[in-house]
């Protein structure tokens, strides 16, 4: 059973199977009686409508049309599935009479499979394969020239087609392709990095258009870029796709330093000849172009966020070009050796007591081919959150630079976290430049440098911490007993500035807000402040003159008992003069964070078991050798 894509009237009355597939709507009706049963097969589909000038339409309608459009499209018989000739002024169908022009439409698909996971796969690369055989004969005007030497075919050129191609339901027309130019050359380029501005070449028709598409869907056109004189060079990102109406170079580089000129041309691929390529129309050479020193630095890749005390643990950087930020794969270029040390970075302020510790099977392993350098085995022994530095240097000293990895929050080992999802409920916001400290990679320090300030004023946080833009806002959970957050907030709000280049506007903690004073309060107290200490002045002279009457008063009554004196000295010994605990450090005792009070400057101190550097240049000493893979 075929399904009939021809305007028809389905009813009742029409036998079983009777059908009509709508291909605007792409609606298939069928007509089915109580034991009818249907199985639909469906194969993908290939449409070419070629624009032909006037001709015979007789022609075309010759016993053997099939086979001369399967060998001129170089395709099986069989899969040509429907053939049709359709005027071009009406799009209906025309029979044997001479027209002003048609649109022969030809359908191209392979027999349903029957079994639809490996005959499927091998159908639908067969069909993708023919797509772009004949769509890149097409545009390079190989098969316009073989259907003018087909006398069966009317002998005449094809002056437009358009293809539907495989599971697409639009259609789109072809260019045929006349040259290509060098519309951006590669420009600010660095070794073993892409250039700043990337190459684009365009490619237009005989009419001056730009050609929007070349090739299929599935296998564009691809132009490929070379060294001239230097063959034997090879381009990083050489190759690109042509779709858009442009080159889609991202990657495009030079693996050395040196001035070179470049040569564009299109990649031998389905349905292109190789003299084709060699046209020199389709050939192009770019000017000069400077290459200069790679400037290198790296970036951390799967960040690790939180860990428990002396829980150990990877770290892994991978060195990139400074400005874009693309790895650097081949890291011996010009015979270089690298070696790496690990560290924890000095915070500015707030800085956590713990060390770095290693273990017998920590080490350093720097991979060669893909520029990544990994530290194994770490671990941290106190609470708190600790930024990593790893220092990469080359062995001849031409390059020495710092990769500061993300916070890592180090917690009590039975403590469980809780993780800060949707709208925050507790932040702390302060005035400063987000957009710089993003910039100049100083955004993860100074969440750390927020984190632990937190934790020094014994704010009871159970979650890690986050960074938002505005001005900078810092989010994380708080213990929801009110109590044991007042010290905290008492701390905060005793000192607006705890961070030097921060100031403190804002603290929220489980919705409640609090005021923060800002540093002008403090001058608009000075009333208040000198009246109190004027006030003061004038009680002290009070009770200077009262003691004075008193001291006259037990001379000239010396030996006359007013009251019991004996009582009056164990009252005075009672325990009034005992010390209180404040109700915030008594409070302190029910916070569940178990971390210590971190002050605000330390100096470290040093364990006898921990090892705050891994220097691969010492790793016959200290540590085990660096694996370089």
């Amino acid at each position: 059973l075929m399904l009939t894509d021809q305007p028809t009237t389905l009813s009742y009355s029409l036998p079983a199977g009777s059908n009509y597939f709508n291909r605007t709507t792409q609606m298939a009706s069928f007509i089915i009686d109580g034991v009818t049963v249907i199985d639909l097969k469906i194969s993908q589909l290939l449409v070419l409508s070629f624009n032909l000038p006037a001709v015979s339409v007789s022609t075309f309608y010759s016993s053997n049309l099939v086979a001369n459009l399967a060998a001129l499209l170089g395709v099986s018989s069989d899969m040509i599935r429907s053939v049709n000739i359709v005027s071009a002024n009406n799009n209906t169908r025309v029979y044997r009479r001479q027209i002003s022009s048609v649109v022969l439409r030809i359908e191209l698909r392979f027999e349903p499979a029957t079994n639809i996971n490996m005959d499927t796969s091998n159908q639908t690369e067969a069909l993708s394969n023919i797509t772009a055989s004949i769509i890149s004969r097409y545009q390079s005007n190989d098969l316009q020239t073989s259907w003018l030497n087909y006398p069966s075919l009317g002998s005449v050129v094809p002056t437009g087609l358009n293809v539907q191609e495989p599971l697409n339901e639009s259609s789109v027309p072809l260019s045929t392709i006349d040259r290509i130019a060098l519309i951006t050359p590669p420009t600010l380029c660095r070794e073993q990095s892409p250039c700043d501005i990337q190459p684009v070449l365009v490619a237009y028709d005989s009419s001056g258009n730009i050609i929007n598409k070349l090739g299929s869907i599935d296998q564009p056109w691809q132009i490929q870029a070379t060294i001239i004189g230097q063959p034997n060079m090879v381009l990083i990102g050489a190759i690109a796709n042509y779709s858009n109406g442009h080159t889609q170079f991202t990657s495009f580089a030079f693996p050395y330093m040196g001035t070179y000129q470049v040569q564009f041309s299109f990649v031998l691929s389905n349905g292109l000849s190789s003299s084709f390529v060699t046209t020199s129309s389709l050939i192009i050479n770019s000017p000069s172009v400077s290459v200069t020193r790679a400037t290198l630095s790296g970036t951390q890749i799967n960040p690790i966020s939180v860990v428990s005390i002396n829980e150990t643990f990877n770290i892994s950087v991978v060195i990139v070009d400074r400005i874009s930020l693309y790895p650097i794969s081949n890291i011996t270029w010009r015979n270089l050796i690298w070696s790496a040390s690990i560290s924890l970075y000095e915070l500015s302020e707030y800085n956590p007591q713990g060390s770095l510790i290693k273990s017998s099977s920590s080490m350093i392993i720097i991979d060669t081919n893909t520029g990544i350098i990994t530290g194994t085995n770490l671990a941290i022994n106190q609470t708190g959150m600790y930024i990593l530095n790893i220092i990469v240097t080359s062995a001849n000293g031409e390059y020495s630079f710092e990769i500061t990895t993300s916070g890592i929050l180090v917690k009590q080992i039975n403590s469980i976290l809780i993780v800060d999802v949707g709208t925050p409920v507790s932040y702390i916001r302060f005035t400063g430049d987000f957009d710089m400290l993003n910039s100049t990679g100083m955004l993860e320090i100074k969440r750390a440098i927020i984190y632990n300030y937190l934790i020094s004023i014994r704010l009871p946080i159970i979650s890690d911490s986050t960074i938002y833009k505005g001005s900078v806002m810092s989010s994380f959970v708080v213990d929801s007993v009110p109590e044991n957050a007042s010290y905290a907030v008492q701390q905060a709000q005793s000192n607006n500035q705890p961070i030097s280049d921060l100031v403190t506007t804002e603290l929220v903690i489980n919705s409640q807000s609090f005021i923060i004073p800002s540093s002008g309060s403090s001058t608009s107290k000075t009333g208040l402040i000198v009246g109190l200490t004027v006030g003061l002045a004038a009680g002290l002279g009070v009770i200077l003159a009262v003691i004075y009457a008193s001291y006259k008063f037990n001379k000239r009554f010396k030996h006359r008992r007013l009251i019991n004196d004996t009582e009056m000295n164990n009252r005075s010994n009672g325990p009034e003069n005992d010390s209180l605990t404040s109700p915030e450090t008594s409070g302190l005792q029910s916070t569940p964070i178990s971390n210590p009070a971190l002050p605000t400057e330390t100096t470290r101190v040093p364990s006898a078991v921990s090892v705050t550097t891994l220097n691969v240049t010492e790793t016959i000493k200290s540590m085990t050798p660096v694996q370089h893979i």
